[in-house]
């Protein structure tokens, strides 16, 4: 589907698609049907989609949705609404937090990713591991000096290993 929405064009696909993702989200029935129509967004025109996304990452109840919504987040004002889900309750909604957190994040985040390095969830640790490597100005020494003060043997052998993979 994505494939030939593409060769449509963003100008062409734009505007129906978020009139398509407004519906589904104010009728908040085929909630499966809302996530794969905010994929679709990739593909589309991202400032004209943000306002839409930062009602469903503000009011959404729908894990799928919100997952979906943090996917395509691109805007760096929506941080603060992006920052808030790093605890949600769902461990793929905290994945797609931390990569956002990653994507968009300035320095100041590296509290917040650090703390994301003990969570419950691997994949949650993996990818703020990824995030915190991520960010503007962070550099293999500072990575190391962060990963030294870990109380988390997790943690640690985390970003351990995502600072690996940066020097592979």
């Amino acid at each position: 589907m994505a494939a030939i929405l593409s060769e449509l064009g963003a100008d062409a696909i734009t505007g129906p698609l978020i009139a398509a993702i407004e519906t589904f989200a104010g009728t908040g029935s085929a909630r499966s049907g809302l996530a794969r129509l905010l994929h679709l967004l990739e593909i589309a025109h991202m400032e004209r989609a943000a306002p839409v996304l930062r009602r469903i990452l503000r009011e959404a109840n729908d894990e799928q949705a919100i997952a979906a919504s943090l996917s395509a987040v691109r805007d760096p004002r929506d941080l603060p609404l992006v920052r808030g889900l790093v605890t949600h309750a769902a461990w793929f909604v905290r994945v797609r937090a931390a990569q956002a957190v990653g994507r968009l994040g300035a320095p100041e985040d590296r509290g917040l990713l650090t703390q994301l390095l003990s969570d419950s969830h691997w994949w949650v640790r993996y990818r703020a591991a990824q995030a915190l490597a991520a960010l503007p100005s962070m550099t293999a020494s500072e990575l190391e000096k962060i990963r030294a003060t870990l109380p988390d043997r997790f943690a640690s052998d985390m970003l351990k290993q995502v600072m690996a993979e940066g020097r592979a």
